[in-house]
């Protein structure tokens, strides 16, 4: 089986992206400017991952147009896979517990709101 080395993590900021909206829960589009500071380069790549399926997308008019952009579930699986090699990369990577301890927040922070 032939290898394509040029797949969807290859274009410049998609992985900063993903591992910002997974950190942030939901991220405006202004937030994308912490990633790079060319807001139609990283708008377009948010874009881009909301067409394959790893973020999900709405826009709002009042009381200014913005995009806000949460991950889908197959976005969850994704950016904690890129979380964790950046967390190995910069010698944080604490054996795959990553997962667990996204998992272990969302559960309570559900529990919060649910208060």
């Amino acid at each position: 089986m032939k290898t394509d080395y040029k797949w969807l993590f290859c274009e410049s900021d998609l992985a900063g992206i993903m591992i910002l909206v997974l950190d942030l829960k939901e991220v405006r589009s202004k937030d994308l400017l912490r990633v790079n500071s060319g807001y139609y380069r990283v708008r377009n790549g948010a874009q881009r991952l909301v067409e394959e399926g790893l973020l999900r997308s709405y826009s709002v008019d009042k009381p200014h147009k913005a995009t806000t952009y949460m991950l889908t579930e197959k976005g969850v699986s994704v950016a904690m896979l890129l979380k964790s090699v950046k967390s190995l990369l910069d010698g944080e990577y604490r054996n795959g517990s990553l997962y667990e301890d996204y998992q272990k927040s969302q559960t309570e922070e559900n529990s919060i709101e649910n208060f």
